[in-house]
């Protein structure tokens, strides 16, 4: 799978707000973050 398309399915599962998903395809001490929030870690 090309870096595309784990970013599209990434979007795909944002939109979709399936977190368990998201949560699969993150290492353990991701960071993400936004204009508001930052979250570390994974929920597991």
């Amino acid at each position: 799978m090309s870096l595309v398309d784990r970013f599209r399915n990434f979007l795909a599962c944002y939109a979709r707000k399936d977190l368990a998903a998201i949560s699969r395809m993150l290492a353990e001490g991701a960071t993400l973050r936004d204009w508001d929030i930052s979250l570390q870690g994974r929920a597991d």
